[in-house]
């Protein structure tokens, strides 16, 4: 698995007037401040994520990625100039050889666009098995 997320989260954030304002279809999910969570925790910000890519080629996947920044430009400006967070996050499954990316090489130039855009990137991993201890 190899899937990358735009996360945006903030207090007092009104995610659905930003998304209404920029045309973002791809919604994966937004939460509102207040609202309970799993477990019964409760959300100290609103915000939502958006799927950027799910290829599971690691090149396609940072390249759709730089492509979704370009299409969604005005929206990034909008963010910095709220001073409103962001985060690219790219996930991946680890676990036997066959199951995970070896390496995701994220080329100088889509970082100098995250710097400029003020967008950090994050890693996650998950795990290939929920078995603790496979033969």
């Amino acid at each position: 698995m190899l899937d990358t997320v735009w996360r945006v989260a903030k207090k007092d954030f009104d995610a659905n007037h930003f998304l209404n304002k920029f045309s973002l279809k791809e919604i994966a999910a937004v939460f509102n401040q207040g609202e309970v969570r799993s477990r019964g925790r409760v959300y100290d910000k609103s915000g939502f994520n958006i799927t950027v890519s799910e290829d599971l080629n690691s090149t396609i996947n940072v390249k759709e990625i730089n492509k979704f920044i370009v299409k969604y430009k005005k929206a990034f400006e909008y963010l910095v100039k709220q001073n409103t967070p962001s985060v690219i996050d790219i996930g991946c499954t680890v676990g036997s050889a066959g199951q995970f990316t070896k390496s995701v090489n994220v080329p100088y130039e889509l970082l100098g666009t995250l710097n400029k855009y003020n967008i950090s990137l994050e890693f996650s991993a998950y795990p290939a098995s929920d078995e603790e201890n496979e033969t």
